[in-house]
């Protein structure tokens, strides 16, 4: 098994094990591949070191992209999340 494997498996037991998830994506121009490449970040509360962290989740590449090619996208790179912590509101929720 692949190392990289394994660090992401254990990536996405600590952000599902997290409160609340933000997910921050950057699109941008890869200049080597001259390609819109969608990067994704998770912002989660580490239950284990009592601390915010950001970490990178995964890149698409998308070509020439409209805005339903990012919608797209984006639902497939958090594939694995608990996409429902995403939704609530911090300020109602009981911590």
């Amino acid at each position: 098994m692949a190392l990289v494997i394994i660090f992401k498996e254990l990536l996405k037991t600590e952000v599902n094990d997290s409160s609340f998830i933000v997910a921050c994506f950057d699109e941008s121009l890869n200049q080597k591949t001259q390609n819109c490449e969608l990067d994704l970040h998770i912002r989660y509360w580490d239950v284990n070191n009592k601390r915010s962290q950001t970490r990178f989740w995964t890149s698409a590449f998308m070509g020439h992209s409209n805005h339903k090619d990012i919608l797209e996208n984006f639902e497939s790179c958090v594939q694995g999340l608990d996409i429902t912590k995403m939704t609530q509101d911090p300020m109602t929720s009981n911590f």
